[in-house]
């Protein structure tokens, strides 16, 4: 599934979400960005709540993990 890099997402990419599922972000690798501070991770699981994408991701070196918003991770090319 080719999904977007911007943070922005249209109508159009969410029901293209709706017809293949959340199932293809997981394990993903991104970069996750608040603020000045920008890490790189692994997605583990992704669900929609309220009308929009959240994602569970973990550092790439570290520990732990996060529930995010979709639009705060930006996903790298494969």
């Amino acid at each position: 599934m080719n999904l977007p890099t911007t943070e922005k997402t249209t109508g159009a990419w969410l029901a293209r979400l709706d017809k293949d599922g959340l199932t293809g972000l997981v394990g993903n690798v991104g970069r996750w960005s608040t603020g000045s501070l920008s890490v790189s991770v692994r997605i583990l699981d992704a669900h929609r709540r309220f009308g929009r994408v959240d994602l569970e991701i973990t550092p790439l070196d570290g520990a732990g993990s996060q529930w995010v918003e979709r639009s705060s991770v930006r996903l790298e090319e494969k």
